[in-house]
């Protein structure tokens, strides 16, 4: 249903009016009899369509519709009125009329047309505020997304950023930046070459491809963004749309695991050294003023490597109350996060918290044969809160110690091995592996055995625990050691 303000001093012709435009049951009218009246109306009514005549007291045609459009959100206005004169009809289109029509002739065929206008004005309208509440969500939407979206013109002038974009570049005033700067200023020079490169070939048409770019923001920091873009059509002229996203924490990680990988593969033989190598990439990568790699020995905590440590650091120590000691002995069962040293309880059991000065402690334990048997530690004299990337780093670095460590035992067992059974064959060997293998291991028993030949459920004993001879073993029973 369409309503309609129908506005005439002459009531013979609301009336008529009435009869001829509501008899389909589309439109609704209700009537004024002068423009002050129809004005009254709109205060408390809202219409699709205004239809007025022209010469009326008091307010005539074209003041309504001077007042409709200055005081009201645009509404069809149709001029219906006996003057046929050719300024009024120039003077209603310039302020805003949408049509002029003339009463005469038949009124079966003069509102017929009217009817025909007011649908069309009425539509038209409607389309115009579905397509603006359109472009408005459009808008919206694009104004809130997560993903920064830039449109440039050929030349890489910005027509358009949203917020998004004003995030990752850090100004507040980013709309100011529309008409008045070229994309090219946001990026690092050594990112000009791609960047040009890849802005000709989407606007040649390339179909859209993801790209890296280093950016330079106003503060001067650097940041990495992914980026991709697509040929379009803006204010009816080519342009291109930019989709974009700051990768920055992303770059970095993958560049600190490219540096990881690339250590490892180019390690040595020396454990140790490789030990202190990997210690001080933790330094490097964690960007702490100090690392260390410390391991419990004759109950003493010790540091076997370090990175960047303070030249009176005190490199042995009793282990109670160190943070080191509580993540070697798992109190934390896992890496250990301490901030604000200085108001923990730290500051009072480790020395070297309140010695240094230091305000962030990342531990990370050290493991291998299901014992904990060290902690890879990297300290701050700022307050700092660690990523999930790099509790990751730091954990990649401690596993990779742990391997160093337990590759060195296992060479240094080998060695002794070797050490113990060299000159020595026959009964005398196995005997001499059988001590080395309690010594080495802590065991009380140790055995030497085959399976039996003619059962090969049995065992039969070649070398017994330390020497002592034991002719024959029961299968499923263990014999003590002699006391």
């Amino acid at each position: 249903m369409i309503s309609v303000l129908y506005v005439d001093d002459e009531r013979a012709f609301l009336d008529l009016g009435k009869i001829f435009l509501e008899r389909n049951g589309e439109l609704f009218l209700e009537s004024a009899q002068s423009g002050k009246e129809a004005l009254e109306k709109l205060r408390s009514n809202s219409y699709d369509a205004i239809v007025s005549d022209y010469q009326m007291p008091e307010l005539d045609g074209i003041e309504l519709l001077k007042e409709v459009r200055q005081s009201y959100d645009y509404i069809p206005f149709i001029l219906f009125t006996g003057k046929g004169r050719e300024e009024i009809v120039i003077e209603a289109i310039n302020h805003g009329a949408d049509f002029y029509l003339q009463k005469g002739g038949s009124p079966t065929a003069q509102f017929a047309e009217l009817e025909h206008q007011i649908k069309k004005a009425v539509e038209r309208k409607r389309a115009q505020d579905a397509l603006e509440e359109s472009e408005e969500k459009f808008r919206s939407l694009v104004e809130n997304s997560l993903e920064g979206i830039i449109i440039i013109d050929m030349a890489g002038k910005i027509l358009f950023l949203n917020r998004a974009v004003g995030v990752i570049i850090g100004g507040t005033q980013y709309k100011d930046l529309v008409g008045n700067c070229n994309i090219l200023s946001f990026l690092h020079p050594q990112s000009y070459p791609a960047a040009i490169r890849d802005l000709v070939k989407v606007a040649a048409g390339t179909d859209t491809y993801l790209v890296t770019y280093r950016a330079k923001i106003p503060s001067g920091e650097d940041k990495w963004i992914e980026c991709i873009g697509k040929k379009i059509t803006y204010g009816r002229s080519p342009a291109i749309l930019l989709s974009l996203r700051e990768i920055t924490d992303k770059k970095h990680t993958e560049d600190r695991l490219s540096r990881i990988n690339e250590t490892l593969l180019n390690l040595g033989r020396d454990h140790q050294e490789n030990i202190s190598v990997l210690t001080n990439l933790t330094g490097e990568l964690l960007k702490a003023d100090c690392v260390l790699y410390n391991r419990l020995h004759e109950r003493l905590l010790c540091t076997l490597a370090h990175w960047n440590a303070p030249p009176d650091l005190k490199t042995q120590d009793t282990p109670e109350g160190h943070i080191c000691f509580d993540v070697i002995r798992g109190k934390g069962s896992g890496p250990l996060v301490v901030l604000n040293l200085q108001k923990s309880n730290y500051a009072k059991t480790d020395p070297n918290v309140a010695a240094y000065g230091l305000k962030t402690y990342i531990g990370h334990p050290v493991s291998y044969g299901g014992i904990t048997r060290g902690s890879l530690c990297a300290v701050y004299t700022h307050d700092i809160k660690p990523t999930p990337q790099d509790m990751r780093i730091i954990g990649i670095l401690s596993t990779a110690i742990a391997q160093e460590e337990e590759r060195s035992e296992s060479e240094n067992a080998l060695d002794s091995l070797v050490l113990e059974t060299t000159g020595v064959r026959g009964q005398e060997f196995f005997n001499a592996a059988v001590r080395w293998v309690c010594n080495y291991t802590g065991a009380d028993i140790a055995m030497i055995s085959e399976l039996g030949p003619d059962n090969i459920a049995g065992l039969r004993i070649r070398v017994p625990a330390r020497g002592n001879p034991v002719r024959r073993h029961i299968p499923q029973r263990l014999l003590p050691l002699p006391r």
